[in-house]
């Protein structure tokens, strides 16, 4: 099989409104919902959960490099990049469950469905 880039969702904007959660707070001065060490806490634990989910693919010390883009209020739009090379071995059908975990999991800690990318 081929290796290359496999570009596994498609890019969605973090999208954050007043009221859209009980995470949701007040608007910062920057216009951003989350303060820095905010955004930076959710970071930390969808990376550790990720870390967690792949373990469990049986991806041990998978690279994951969590980037992410800012707007001009201060909204985030991520991008996940996966490194292992177990993951060029999977199954359409096992990597589209990984994604939808992975996914999920973004939705629930950082607000939003992230771009997800395989090396």
């Amino acid at each position: 099989m081929k290796k290359m880039v496999v570009l596994l969702a498609v890019v969605f904007s973090l999208v954050l409104g007043i009221g859209m959660s009980a995470k949701a707070a007040v608007l910062k001065g920057d216009g951003s919902i989350f303060s820095a060490t905010q955004y930076a806490d959710m970071e930390e634990a969808y990376v550790k959960e990720a870390r967690m989910i792949l373990l469990e693919k049986g991806c041990k010390n998978a690279g994951i490099t969590l980037t992410y883009i800012a707007d001009a209020e201060g909204n985030r739009e991520y991008t996940v990049t996966l490194h292992h090379a177990k993951l060029d071995k999977m199954e359409d059908r096992e990597m589209a469950l990984l994604t939808s975990r992975l996914q999920e999991s973004a939705e629930k800690i950082l607000l939003t469905e992230v771009s997800l990318k395989q090396l």
